[in-house]
């Protein structure tokens, strides 16, 4: 999706799996939603999707001469509905492996689904990236600060969403972890001193208030 042409609508594409994980997961899953908790995920996706534009401009998300029809069906949606839908999968599908593992607590649970799924993740992209790109294994070594930093940091992240997912429904889970997106812009603009458009400061704005909604779930 990186390297397509319409990788902006491709990105806020991918944002679809909120509300995918969602319908999938009562469907299909044992995911159980309260009314209240499919209007904050209503909520939190719209917010999101406004960061989204503002973040990218709204010029961005017309391609061109291309007609709507074109970009509906075009390379960048179908692979972004692919993420999406993956990405759905891997949720629910943690979710329940947390849900299996017994006996123990959902810190014991979440613990043993996080080093499965990681070490699955190290051997199928380390084989991938082996295969395609082989020169990123002599640049690790070299940058091994940053790396780890980010390696840690990531690992903590991954804890947290496995012990997240032992305890919650996956959808709920997913939706509240989009707060790691006005993070992110506010990051960009404490840090690296980047401007908040209007249509980025709204997209905050719902997006906290349909995280906050899920203090409403029981």
């Amino acid at each position: 999706l990186f390297r397509l042409k319409n990788f902006a609508i491709g990105t806020m594409l991918i944002k679809v799996d909120v509300i995918m994980t969602a319908a999938v997961g009562s469907l299909l899953f044992s995911e159980v939603l309260s009314a209240t908790g499919v209007l904050a995920l209503i909520v939190v996706t719209v917010g999101v999707l406004l960061m989204s534009i503002g973040k990218i401009g709204l010029r961005n998300l017309t391609p061109g001469e291309t007609t709507l029809v074109e970009a509906i069906t075009g390379r960048a949606t179908q692979v972004a509905l692919a993420c999406a839908f993956f990405f759905t999968l891997s949720y629910l599908f943690l979710r329940e492996a947390t849900l299996v593992l017994a006996p123990g607590d959902f810190l014991w649970r979440a613990g043993w689904t996080v080093v499965t799924a990681t070490a699955m993740q190290t051997v199928g992209v380390g084989i991938y990236v082996l295969a395609r790109e082989p020169d990123v294994f002599r640049q690790i070594w070299p940058n091994r600060r940053i790396i780890g930093f980010i390696g840690l940091t990531s690992a903590l992240g991954s804890i947290a969403w496995f012990v997240a997912f032992a305890i919650q429904n996956a959808s709920y889970v997913r939706a509240v972890g989009q707060i790691e997106v006005v993070f992110t812009l506010l990051i960009s603009w404490l840090y690296f001193r980047e401007k908040l458009t209007p249509i980025e400061l709204g997209g905050i704005a719902v997006t906290v208030i349909g995280v906050m909604m899920f203090r409403l779930v029981s």
